[in-house]
């Protein structure tokens, strides 16, 4: 049979060029640009769900090549979280809202603005830098916060860096109800990711993400 090496949930591709989707959204709950009907085609009775069987273990492929054009997400102390679910739904048209079903999910993660030099921080005011996540302790405007200890401290590493991938693993020995439709859910709380870009995609192993461009995209088994 034919089966997609990659799914794409958000972002696109054509010509061979992998487009990353620009989230619009601030803070609130939203969902992915792509949903899936996983119901194969039937003579009879054309797209009638069916028992496809327990399936394989799957990876959800996330990668964020650009981060939010705001700076202002954090500062205050202001927490910012992000909550990435893969759900399931009885209804495409009203995805999510029908009788969704959480499959797996990658719990709230703190989500720092991503420092900016133009932007006046306070004291408490958390940002991203470089991959690093550094806490304001005095007030400072223009200041890299590597290179200036004496207004940022070190606090850690990012959960969700630009430009790197991040898994959501899908356990296909979980027992969950048979829904059609499955897609992403997007839970944004006390920050604003618009204007970063996301891809988002359903893959067989962490490796298929990476090789979607060989061929023409699909392999048979």
């Amino acid at each position: 049979m034919y089966l997609d090496n990659s799914l794409l949930l958000m972002g696109s591709i054509s010509n061979g060029v992998l487009t990353p989707a620009t989230l619009t959204t601030a803070t609130g709950t939203y969902y992915s640009a792509n949903v899936y009907d996983t119901a194969p085609a039937t003579v009879n009775t054309p797209n009638q769900p069916v028992d496809l069987g327990m399936g394989e273990t799957l990876e959800i492929s996330l990668a964020f090549p650009t981060g939010p054009t705001t700076a202002a997400e954090t500062v205050n102390n202001t927490p910012g979280t992000l909550e990435i679910q893969l759900i399931s739904d009885s209804s495409a048209a009203s995805f999510g809202s029908t009788t969704p079903q959480i499959l797996c999910s990658t719990g709230a993660i703190f989500v720092p603005g991503t420092w900016q030099g133009t932007y006046s921080y306070t004291v408490g005011s958390t940002v991203i830098s470089g991959g690093l996540i550094y806490v304001c302790i005095a007030a400072s405007t223009n200041n890299t916060p590597a290179s200036s200890p004496t207004y940022w401290q070190l606090a850690g590493t990012a959960a969700l860096q630009t430009g790197t991938l991040t898994y959501l693993h899908v356990d296909h020995a979980s027992p969950h109800l048979l829904q059609r439709y499955i897609g992403l859910k997007y839970i944004v709380g006390g920050i604003s990711l618009a204007g970063g870009t996301i891809v988002a995609a359903i893959v067989k192993s962490t490796q298929d993400i990476q090789n979607i461009f060989y061929g023409s995209g699909f392999k048979v088994l």
